[in-house]
This record gives C-alpha cells, sequence and structure tokens, in this order.
C-alpha cells in the first residue's frame, strides 16, 4: 500500500441539490471535502469500462480557487 493512498467516497444528495466528495489521506488522518452544487455543474460523463477504474468527470460553469 502506498503511504500516500487516499480514500475517496462520493455522494449526491437530492434533497439538498449537490455532490460531495470525501477525501482521507490515511498517512496523516487529515479529512478533505469539496461540495459542488447542482447549479454550477454544466456536464456530467462516466466512463466505465470492464476491468479498468471507473472515471466521473464533472465540469462546472464556475471557478474553483483550491
Amino acid at each position: 500500500m502506498s503511504p500516500n493512498e487516499v480514500n475517496l467516497v462520493a455522494h449526491c444528495y437530492f434533497e439538498h441539490q449537490k455532490f460531495l466528495w470525501g477525501m482521507l489521506d490515511r498517512s496523516t488522518n487529515i479529512k478533505y471535502k469539496i461540495e459542488i452544487m447542482w447549479q454550477d455543474i454544466s456536464a456530467i460523463r462516466l466512463v466505465d469500462e470492464e476491468n479498468k477504474p471507473g472515471i466521473l468527470e464533472i465540469e462546472v460553469c464556475i471557478y474553483f480557487s483550491f
């Protein structure tokens, strides 16, 4: 296992109309969170190929500074 391995969990909250990603850095036990409101999303694309990791692409119509 890599010392910089991160657990990633994605949630979709229909009632609150937002997507949320929670990330836990196992090496430091620090949690990170990204929230995107539905009205800020302009496109969503899912790439799901057999025996490969899935990719979820979300295009936003606003600029985020991290």
